[in-house]
Order: structure tokens, then C-alpha cells, then sequence
């Protein structure tokens, strides 16, 4: 990910974190390449100070995470929905994971057979889950991104760097809300 590519993604962020609903709401930013890491140990609620937090932390971004690798990662981000979920209550508000990448597809099978498990076990357990994408840049892969966003009952969206700025801000947080609501719920 190089210098336009960074920048886009870390407007992305910086839009979406601001898009998210401020009630009942808990985040977390999850950096993937080579390797992973998470800006916190699990997911916090959404306040004044950890938006803040989170901004700063954004803006700290390099392009400097080698490959897109993403299982691991979202193996770590749906162990993390368990931690923060109490799975006995009925009450628990919907999980949206949203990726942005603007990578190769790495062991797309893999990601796409996690991401699929992870989906089905959260329906059976009567709680929504639902992963959609941002794909950034002209090289991303749009098999890998169609392909989780699939799996995960969401929505793909493609932006190539050069148009990045015309994008309606808060576009993804709006159609994840959108998909949320939709009659395909359980599908």
C-alpha cells in the first residue's frame, strides 16, 4: 500500500469512524499485512475519547505491513466478537465487520471458508453478523473482496485512488447500516 493508497485508506477510516452509530456501539481497528495487530485487546464502546483515540491512531498509518494476509486476522477479529458479545443474550446488538484492502487475494479459499463458518455460526446462534468491503486502488482484488463480502452477506465497494475524494462521506457505515436492516437477515 503506497502513498495514495495510504492516504485513502486512512480518510476511509477516518470517515467511517465518525459514521458509526455513537449509541450501543463498540470498535476496534485491526492493521493487517504480513502480521496483525489491533489498536486495542478487545473492542471499546464508542465515546468522545475513544474516537479520539482511535483518530490519532489512524493517523499514525504507514504503508509498512508487507502482503495482505488476511485469515489470521479475522481469525483474531471473530474471536475478539466472542470475547465482546455475551452469546446468552438475545440482546446483543449486530456484528459489521468492515475490511478495507486494497491487497492481492492470499489464500482466498481460506479466507473466505473462515469467514463463511464464522457467518453460519453466529445465524445459528440466532446473532448477525455480516462483513462488507472496501476495496481501494486499481490492483486490489476484486475475487477476494466480492468473495468475503459474499461469505459474509455484505456488500463489495470498489474506489479506485484517483476518485477517492468524490465518494459520498460515510458511504460503507450507511449501506452496512442499510444491509443490517434488510429483510435478508437470516438469510
Amino acid at each position: 500500500m503506497a502513498g495514495g493508497r495510504i492516504a485513502a485508506v486512512k480518510t476511509s477510516l477516518q470517515i467511517m469512524l465518525r459514521s458509526l452509530p455513537s449509541h450501543n456501539t463498540k470498535f476496534n481497528i485491526i492493521s493487517f499485512g504480513s502480521h496483525h495487530n489491533s489498536l486495542w485487546p478487545g473492542s471499546q464502546e464508542y465515546s468522545e475519547e475513544t474516537v479520539a483515540e482511535a483518530s490519532r491512531h489512524i493517523d499514525t498509518f504507514a504503508a509498512n505491513y508487507g502482503g495482505t494476509e488476511l485469515r489470521a486476522a479475522l481469525g483474531f477479529v471473530f474471536k475478539s466478537r466472542l470475547a465482546v458479545n455475551d452469546l446468552s443474550s438475545s440482546e446483543s446488538p449486530p456484528t459489521s465487520i468492515l475490511i478495507l484492502t486494497d491487497g492481492e487475494a492470499w489464500d482466498l479459499q481460506g479466507v473466505v471458508e473462515l469467514v463463511t463458518e464464522n457467518v453460519e455460526t453466529a445465524k445459528t446462534e440466532g446473532k448477525l453478523l455480516r462483513t462488507f468491503v472496501l476495496g481501494i486502488g486499481n490492483q486490489v482484488s476484486m475475487a477476494m473482496c466480492e468473495g468475503i463480502a459474499r461469505a459474509g452477506k455484505g456488500t463489495a465497494v470498489f474506489v479506485p485512488v484517483c476518485i477517492f475524494p468524490l465518494i459520498p462521506s460515510g458511504y460503507l457505515t450507511s449501506e452496512c447500516r442499510r444491509r443490517e436492516k434488510s429483510p435478508m437477515r437470516n438469510s
